[in-house]
């Protein structure tokens, strides 16, 4: 599908439009003249009128989306209008405007930094019409990035408020966005799923534009399982939409989509015809990023006729016109295309030159698509210039940015197998039929002594008989005193389950609410999922001192003997605080000689006590701004300012001897803490949890990339994502272990 990307890239640049354009659709009716906006404009003192009139003004830029750059020149005289009278709601409209315009050139790090901005302030303002528009923004890039969970968490947020607010254009747009998530995801069956939903709210406002939009949407994912004559048939209902309507727009992209069918099924005249004339009418509206697209396309069509000449050419000029609009993303795969035809032309030396300036582009904006393109174009040319070592890490480059959904090849594979498997059973269907003649060819001759046979065997079956009937009875008496043990075992079960819930009860009750724990942070949440009735992890929050302590632990096991030593644990842990310490280390310290001492009473010695638990401990003092930690086996991360920092823990558990059975000395840490720090505790359950596609571990590293990627979000936001995050990778498995994470952020 690399063809169409340009296509789908221009696409999502008129969906953004339509998310702003909804903030307020009446002005862009009662302001339609721009001339009439800046006579207006000149007239008006510096103040919050003038600031909304910038905001209409740079609402019908994005509208025509043909001059980017008096956009941005609008965008930015209304920012530093709107920071000079303090007016939010303009300062928000800018960074959201702003973000769209580093959006549309692929710079997507400063397009969700401008989005994050705007979402801040709308909250702030109470727009919520404002803050669906920056969650469905913030879902378009990162469905860019290629981190689909988050996509699809922040478009459907920005559904939800469109739905409250009925807003029926909005509904469809953002199941539009989610179409095109799910089916970078190949997960094509909810693609159309949600593209068929926005066809019906389409259909039910009459609005012709949006159906033939809805159209080719759905034509694209048809396109994408290879279902070619249901992707023709949904262009050609567009196509006839916009026809009727003079809608040039959508008529060019038709036109587009029908020559990349053309270019897939190899009849390259129709497919040169098409997009000449998608190509006619963009040059007409002087749509550049459109042209390039048609110029790729073009492009393609002579590699594959081997005019690499004109080939190049065409990739050339639609290159300058991507350079001119400023689409990074769209530059990197013109670069690919034309490491294509060097590739064909046998000019490995500059396929990886242009490869190579594709990877830098992708790197620079995170477009992970990209980045595997441009590896698997490297592999290959160093592969035939017999840099194997170069080529082979470019190979697992690639196949580590390879999605791990199905794919085409998937399906091929899948057809081939099938294939096979149904020549072979018709094979084997054959082989049987020659059997049965021949064994129908024997049975004459069979039956004679078959007959001989049954006598002999009556009188044998009459004996056995006898001794079955003599076995059915005892087997009766047997499996009436099984039913009474059964009916025991059930009764004794419901008494065992009931405890359970009750210890459960009990557990929940010492644990701290989710209140009470905000009232000492009041910024933070707690994840916490036992994998059982009842779990080996628990929490404990409190205050002494002038100091705000917070304790994670994970007890031996889980389930009953994990909740039996979490509650002595809890208990111990209450005492020493409440009566000796408040400094983490000593706290551990003391902790553990108290659960030594508990565990190696008659029945235990020093060499053999494996029961205890982990644990990671930190105190605050908002005061002098500083935090203690110690750690026993669970060490602690803070980010600041986007990094990460791990404070180790100590390696030894609580309730453990050191070497030669001295006493454990758990290390006090001091860290100097900042406003905006984020900090988190966790059990290794959430690491440690098995699942994905290949059974593995969550393991560290990516629990680590995850919190980064979402600590600036509230708590809520946090847990929310963390939760759904392990349960889909954890899918139709059992969990592995209690799950315990808190974070707590430093306001």
């Amino acid at each position: 599908m690399k063809k169409t990307f340009t296509y789908l890239l221009t696409c999502k640049l008129v969906i953004a439009s339509l998310v702003v354009l909804c903030l307020n659709d009446s002005v862009y009716a009662q302001n339609a003249k721009l001339d009439s906006l800046k006579r207006l404009l000149v007239k008006t003192p510096d103040d919050t009128t003038k600031a909304n009139l910038l905001i209409d003004i740079t609402r019908v830029y994005l509208y025509d989306f043909n001059d980017r750059d008096a956009m941005q020149a609008y965008s930015e005289k209304n920012l530093i209008l709107s920071q000079k009278i303090n007016y939010k709601k303009g300062i928000a409209y800018s960074y959201n405007f702003l973000g769209i315009i580093r959006w549309g050139k692929g710079d997507l790090e400063k397009a969700l930094n401008y989005f994050k901005n705007a979402l801040s302030l709308m909250k702030e303002t109470k727009d919520m019409r404002g803050a669906s528009s920056c969650y469905s923004n913030m879902g378009l890039v990162y469905n860019d990035q290629g981190q689909y969970t988050l996509a699809e968490t922040y478009t459907q947020k920005a559904f939800n408020i469109k739905q409250e607010m009925n807003d029926k254009r909005g509904m469809a747009i953002c199941q539009n966005n989610l179409g095109n998530i799910y089916q970078n995801q190949t997960n094509y069956k909810k693609a159309i799923a949600a593209h068929l939903f926005a066809l019906k709210i389409r259909e039910d406002m009459l609005d012709t534009t949006g159906i033939g939009q809805c159209y080719i949407n759905i034509a694209l994912v048809f396109e994408a399982q290879g279902k070619l004559d249901e992707a023709r048939k949904n262009y050609l209902s567009s196509l006839k939409i916009t026809s009727k309507t003079g809608e040039t727009v959508g008529s060019s992209i038709s036109l587009n989509g029908l020559g990349n069918l053309c270019f897939s099924e190899k009849k390259y005249s129709e497919a040169l015809d098409y997009y000449n004339k998608a190509l006619k009418i963009r040059r007409e509206n002087d749509d550049k990023l459109g042209q390039a697209e048609c110029l790729n396309g073009i492009g393609n069509v002579y590699r594959e006729q081997k005019k690499y000449k004109e080939a190049i050419a065409s990739q050339l000029e639609g290159l300058k016109l991507q350079e001119i609009v400023g689409s990074k993303k769209a530059c990197a795969l013109s670069y690919i295309n034309l490491g294509k035809i060097s590739e064909q032309m046998n000019d490995y030396k500059n396929a990886i030159y242009y490869n190579e300036k594709a990877l830098t582009i992708a790197t620079n904006i995170n477009s992970r698509d990209v980045m595997r393109d441009s590896y698997e174009g490297l592999a290959t040319a160093n592969e035939k210039l017999k840099n194997n070592e170069k080529a082979l890490t470019y190979l697992n480059l690639f196949y580590a940015e390879k999605d791990s959904l199905l794919n085409k090849d998937n399906f091929k594979q899948i057809y081939e197998i099938n294939t096979r498997y149904q020549t072979e059973k018709k094979q084997k269907e054959i082989e049987l039929l020659t059997k049965d003649q021949i064994i129908n060819d024997k049975t004459l001759k069979q039956q004679k002594i078959v007959r001989i046979a049954l006598i002999v065997g009556l009188g044998l079956v009459l004996v056995v008989l006898f001794s079955f009937y003599a076995r059915y009875r005892f087997k009766q008496k047997a499996n009436l005193l099984l039913e009474q043990q059964k009916k025991q075992i059930q009764e004794q079960n419901v008494l065992i389950t009931d405890s359970i819930d009750y210890a459960r009860t009990i557990q929940e009750a010492i644990l701290p609410t989710p209140s009470r724990v905000k009232t000492f942070f009041k910024d933070s949440f707690i994840l916490y999922k036992p994998k059982s009735i009842v779990s080996g992890d628990f929490y404990w929050v409190g205050e002494k001192e002038n100091k705000k302590i917070c304790m994670a632990a994970d007890c031996t096991g889980h389930g009953v003997p994990g909740a039996f030593m979490s509650l002595l644990g809890f208990n111990m842990l209450d005492n020493i605080i409440e009566k000796e310490q408040i400094q983490p280390g000593m706290i551990l310290n003391s902790l553990n000689k108290e659960m030594v001492s508990a565990m190696t009473q008659e029945q235990f010695n020093a060499s053999s006590i494996k029961h205890g638990m982990d644990a990671a401990i930190i105190s605050i003092d908002r005061s002098t701004m500083q935090m203690e930690f110690a750690g026993a086996h669970n060490s602690l991360y803070y980010i600041r300012k986007g990094e990460l920092h791990e404070i180790k823990a100590n390696k030894n558990s609580i309730g453990s001897y050191g070497i030669e059975g001295e006493e454990v000395s758990f290390l006090n840490t001091v860290i100097p803490i900042e406003k905006g720090d984020v900090i988190y505790l966790f059990s290794d359950g959430y690491p440690d949890q098995i699942g994905g596609p290949n059974r593995k571990k969550f393991y560290y590293k990516p629990f680590k990339e995850l919190l980064v990627s979402i600590h600036q979000l509230d708590a809520e936001e946090q847990r929310e994502i963390l939760d759904k995050t392990i349960t889909d990778w954890r899918g139709e498995r059992d969990q592995t272990d209690d799950i315990l994470v808190i974070g707590i952020k430093i306001s």
